[in-house]
């Protein structure tokens, strides 16, 4: 499956495929829903892409034009959406066992990147941007972090098998700003994900294998769009824990630029350090 994954993608640089990742790149983003275009091949799995703001309306999308395709990777570009469309757009990814990838050129943000990790591998090529940030509700034309909805995040992230700082690390950046991925760190901290081009033997030596160590296994049956959730009380406050973990998130930021120190050892021994404090 592996290979067959890497041929599709090698597929995307190939002449047959170029007007693709020119639409990626360059068209501009529909405000009114993602784009969502599948493209078959004869041999080697579907090329499915996925562009625009993403909306709820297309998840049911997805799910549909998805229909009976086994094997696909999914290519990304899109400056988010809304956090459930990005949600359970990436679990019907996962269920489905597709790959994720950002060309080269494409940015692809909030709940793009939250769509994104749904890919049982994950790739981004050379100039393509993935990025970050914690759920947050617009109240009164301000965008304010919700507690609720990092609940839902997080439990989605755990599903998908990363550990605790890897889920400190997707929602630490606040509303108005913006976590970019970086491959070496998050790698480190459990995020596999690989660049295009990258040999099978490289990425094993490197510990870049670009599928989750400890994938969480697939649901029974497709997962179906979750019920609306109404606002609780506390909607847009975060727990103490939360709170905590994302203090000591931006405390480590600050320490491994003084210390000079990286690696996923080094950042749980901060953690635990951390929190206890």
């Amino acid at each position: 499956m592996l290979q067959s994954v890497e041929l599709s993608i090698r597929a995307l640089q190939e002449h047959a495929f170029k007007f693709l990742i020119a639409a990626l790149s360059l068209s501009p983003c529909a405000a009114a829903a993602a784009t969502i275009e599948v493209h078959k091949r004869d041999k080697g799995p579907a090329l499915i892409v996925l562009r625009g703001e993403m909306v709820a309306g297309d998840v049911d999308t997805f799910r549909t034009k998805t229909s009976g395709i086994q094997h696909a990777v999914v290519a990304m570009h899109s400056p988010g959406g809304q956090l459930f469309a990005g949600i359970e757009i990436g679990k019907i990814i996962r269920f489905k066992n597709y790959a994720t990838i950002v060309p080269d050129g494409a940015r692809c943000a909030s709940a793009c990147a939250v769509a994104w990790l749904g890919g049982t591998r994950r790739f981004i090529d050379r100039s393509g941007k993935i990025g970050f940030h914690a759920a947050y509700v617009v109240k009164s034309g301000r965008a304010k972090e919700t507690g609720a909805g990092n609940a839902v995040l997080g439990s989605y992230l755990g599903q998908l098998g990363l550990p605790e700082e890897a889920i400190i690390y997707i929602t630490m950046a606040g509303p108005k700003s913006m976590t970019w991925l970086d491959v070496t760190e998050a790698q480190q901290l459990g995020i596999q994900v690989a660049h295009v081009g990258m040999s099978r033997s490289k990425a094993a030596t490197s510990g870049s294998a670009p599928s989750d160590a400890q994938p969480a296994k697939p649901p029974a049956a497709e997962p179906q769009p979750a019920p609306k959730r109404a606002d609780g009380q506390d909607a847009d406050k975060l727990t103490p824990q939360q709170a905590r973990m994302k203090e000591c998130g931006t405390r480590w930021q600050a320490h491994k630029k003084e210390h000079n120190v990286q690696g996923q050892a080094e950042y749980r021994k901060f953690l635990s350090t951390c929190l206890k404090g």
